[in-house]
């Protein structure tokens, strides 16, 4: 009774941790049709504060470094980005910022338990963008980065970019939890992996 037990429960883990490596996958699959679309103004973001809102942190962590890895891919092989030192460093930089974008909305979720619902989902953004913005600003010190990177226009496109790929990817996730693909936040926490 005890091994039969134990096989139920090995079983039940590897088809939990099955559903979250795939459900990864989906996202960052999803996340091609913005790389290819936005090209430079990949919505690292929003990806940030879905992943930090709505999965284990080592899953958010994976999620977004697979899909920046994802945009360097289309980047590079695809878009024609430019094989330089500099194009290279800020695809670093872009790494660094996504992932610090992820720290920071997982942190900040200790600061909101108290909240609920929208000003949590808002909160979560905004931290993720503004983290996201001033890392890869303060790069511009060392690396160049040209005058209209940082304009009015281009932030506000690039914010633009984000909220709709939020939403975009909120819902994704929230049709991927009801079809059962993939298990809530929530349930993960008393899960073993």
């Amino acid at each position: 009774m005890q091994r039969e037990g134990k096989r139920m429960t090995s079983v039940l883990t590897n088809s939990y941790m099955l559903k979250r490596a795939a459900w990864i996958l989906v996202l960052a699959v999803a996340s091609i049709v913005f790389s290819f679309a936005f090209t430079c103004a990949m919505p690292f973001a929003a990806l940030a504060a879905i992943g930090a809102l709505r999965l284990r942190a080592r899953d958010a962590y994976a999620l977004v470094g697979l899909c920046w890895l994802v945009h360097q891919i289309v980047g590079y092989g695809f878009l024609g980005y430019p094989t330089t030192w500099d194009s290279f460093a800020w695809g670093g930089v872009l790494g660094v910022s996504i992932f610090a974008a992820t720290a920071a909305v997982i942190a900040m979720g200790q600061v909101t338990r108290n909240l609920t619902g929208l000003a949590v989902i808002s909160a979560a953004f905004i931290t993720a963008f503004a983290v996201q913005q001033l890392t890869v600003f303060s790069a511009t010190v060392v690396l160049p980065s040209g005058d209209a990177a940082f304009s009015a226009s281009v932030v506000s496109m690039i914010f633009a970019t984000n909220v709709l790929a939020f939403g975009f990817f909120y819902f994704l996730h929230i049709v991927g939890e009801r079809a059962g693909m993939v298990v809530p936040r929530v349930a993960q926490t008393a899960s073993v992996g």
